[in-house]
């Protein structure tokens, strides 16, 4: 009967995972967005109120959020219906577009996006 539970146990832990706690995500106040590239993060945001253009970066959904003042793209499986604010888990991408500083064009894009693994209203 022990076996059975702690078998039990471990499958939950495995398959559930544990808990994830705030210092699982890397921290892009504290470090820069470079650094947090390609890492999970935990981001809060709020609807942008600029309309820009963007590149389509993928079949999935796309939103556009302000974070700390700057538009970013968040990539989704379902649409996010959020009216206002929205913390949102999820892969970083820092540098999405051609980001050529250089060029004379639409190639000068260099935006931020995030691929979004959980979100909740605020």
């Amino acid at each position: 009967m022990r076996t059975l539970l702690l078998a039990l146990t471990i499958l939950a832990i495995v398959h559930c995972g544990p808990n994830k706690k705030d210092s699982y995500y890397c921290d892009i106040t504290s470090q820069s967005l470079d650094t947090c590239d390609g890492k999970t993060i935990k981001v809060t945001a709020n609807h942008s109120d600029r309309i820009q253009q963007h590149p389509v970066i993928s079949p999935d959904k796309q939103s556009y959020w302000d974070v700390n003042g700057r538009d970013w793209i968040f990539v989704s499986k379902n649409a996010i219906d959020c009216k206002t604010g929205i913390v949102v888990t999820g892969r970083l991408d820092a540098k999405v577009g051609p980001c050529d500083p250089t060029a004379q064009n639409h190639n000068q894009y260099c935006g931020t996006a995030v691929y979004v693994d959980n979100w909740k209203c605020q």
